[in-house]
């Protein structure tokens, strides 16, 4: 799978589209975020945390403990995660800066990050 090159994805601002997005599929990111094995003191990565919404159901499950970090390329984006999930920690990365780093989280999640690829040849 290969990431899809686009120009001036850093500046682009959909923040809106995703909170709508948020608000009508809401049951089924809950379940998402049920589903994993949280437990406190644990460490989540979201790669691809578009504007936030579930590093704060991340961070809720982990009982305000732990660690929960959400990446995207957009830095727009990451401004709008900061105001969704303050207490989470929240960067502007490329996906390739993080190759090893999932080995250093109990969890690694991408579920916004999927709009971003595209089907293997």
């Amino acid at each position: 799978m290969s990431t899809l090159q686009v120009p001036g994805r850093a500046a682009r601002d959909y923040a809106d589209k995703l909170t709508r997005f948020h608000a009508f599929a809401a049951a089924e990111l809950a379940q998402i975020a049920a589903a994993l094995s949280l437990e406190p003191g644990m460490r989540v990565l979201d790669a691809g945390c578009g504007t936030g919404e579930m590093l704060r159901r991340f961070h809720e499950r982990l009982g305000g403990t732990g660690l929960v970090i959400g990446l995207d390329l957009s830095q727009a984006h990451t401004r709008h995660a900061r105001a969704h999930a303050p207490r989470a920690t929240h960067k502007h990365r490329q996906r390739r800066a993080l190759k090893s780093a999932s080995a250093h989280f109990a969890e690694a999640v991408g579920v916004q990050a999927v709009w971003h690829t595209e089907a293997a040849q």
